[in-house]
Formats: C-alpha cells, structure tokens, sequence
C-alpha cells in the first residue's frame, strides 16, 4: 500500500452506537497505539520521518473524548430523547418543577469522571457533581439539578459539563438558557 492511500471509510455496522472507524496497528501479533509509539521502542526507531512521537506523516488531531451536546429541561430525561435532539426544553418557564442540565459525551472510559454545574444569574453555583464514569462506552449522558420549591430569578442561567480523565479536563461545553 502506497502512502495516501485511504484505508477506510466510516461507517455503522454491527452493534455500534455511531459512525465510526476503527483502526489497529499491529506489528505481527503485537497490538501498537499509533498516536504514542514513543512508549514503544520498536516503532520509535522503525518509523523515520514520522518522528518519535507519532506513526503519521502528517500530525492527525488527535481527540480523546467529548461532548457531542448539552442542555436543560425541567425533568432528567431518557436517553433515546437525548440521542434524537429533542432532551433541550430550554427556556424554561420560570415556575418549573426542577432545572436540571444534561450532557452527551462520547469516548467516555472506565475512571473518567463528569462534572456538572448550574450558575444562576450572578454566576454563583446552584448545583454541583462530579460523577465517576464506571465503564468504558461509546456514548452516555449524565444530567443532574435541583427541584425548584420557588420560582427561579430571571436572567441568563448556565449549565457547564466537563470530561475528566486522570485529573485532567479533556473535554467541556456549556450552554445558557434565559428564564424572564
């Protein structure tokens, strides 16, 4: 095989919860990460131009995991309403019976953890988590919040997630939502 040309294209097939590719590199029947070979000594002397930190011609980016969506209802809601983009009820009505922000991240793995956050109008928490993600999965989703025994304030509120793994944030979104 010549150098560009393609190896695949994406798809969904099997019991995949998306499009995707997956890719291995092997080396006889040795399994290689093909974004760190420097931790392979093998495949840091063997791949020349590509240099001691990558497997590839050219830098290819690179992402660990993320978030694909996010937003707020006034209830937790069920996954299939997440996955179909119909979970965001925002704006809420100022007398909801609860706020509640939710997210839907991809590349989650085992030990990765999720934070969540509301911040009223002046920025102040009104809800906080951080939840650990027990097992890897192509996708999930995580929501959490406060029942509302009064009305909320009017003025811009804002949920915040972040994706964490080994203590570091790979990943974030936010979202706002005006309640008048």
């Amino acid at each position: 095989m010549e150098a560009g040309t393609p190896l695949a294209l994406v798809g969904l097939s099997g019991a995949t919860q998306f499009p995707h590719l997956h890719i291995e590199l092997r080396k006889g029947r040795e399994l290689r990460d093909p974004f760190t070979p420097a931790i392979d000594p093998i495949a840091a002397q063997t791949c020349g131009a590509a240099g001691p930190e990558t497997h590839w011609s050219q830098p290819v980016p690179y992402e660990p995991g993320g978030f694909l969506t996010a937003g707020f209802a006034d209830h937790v809601p069920d996954y299939d309403a997440v996955t179909a983009g119909t979970a965001d009820q925002a704006p809420l009505p100022s007398d909801a019976p609860a706020l509640v922000f939710w997210a839907l991240t991809y590349g989650a793995r085992a030990g990765d953890r999720m934070a969540l956050s509301i911040l009223d109008p002046n920025n102040t928490p009104v809800f906080h988590t951080e939840v650990p993600l027990e097992k890897t999965q192509a996708r999930l989703f995580r929501a959490g919040g406060i029942r509302l025994h009064e009305p909320m304030r009017s003025g811009r509120y804002t949920g915040q997630a972040q994706l964490i793994r080994k203590g570091q944030v790979i990943s974030d979104i936010a979202n706002t939502m005006q309640v008048n």
